[in-house]
């Protein structure tokens, strides 16, 4: 059973059939900065995982409620942009 379970993980694709997210050159130079420190992430399991939950849920669990705001994408991505980049290293 365990490893049916570990040959699963390793053969589980993770987006690797999606489409590129694109993003204009002239919209990239004109939010660069005030995306710099941003972290951009998908739930492994979309069907389950509220999005709206995900990004109440994760700031209050790095300890960062008031200095992380995050934000829906689409229904695949979410966006946390932090206020600073050493709160962004505590999480990675």
């Amino acid at each position: 059973m365990a490893d049916d379970l570990w040959n699963e993980l390793q053969h589980m694709v993770l987006g690797r059939d999606d489409p590129e997210l694109f993003i204009p050159y002239n919209n990239y130079v004109g939010v660069l900065a005030k995306n710099r420190l941003s972290l951009i992430g998908r739930p492994l399991n979309p069907r389950i995982q509220n999005l709206q939950h995900v990004i109440s849920t994760l700031p209050r669990i790095w300890g960062l409620s008031l200095r992380v705001h995050g934000r829906i994408l689409d229904d695949m991505f979410v966006q946390f942009r932090f206020q600073s980049e050493s709160d962004l290293a505590s999480v990675l």
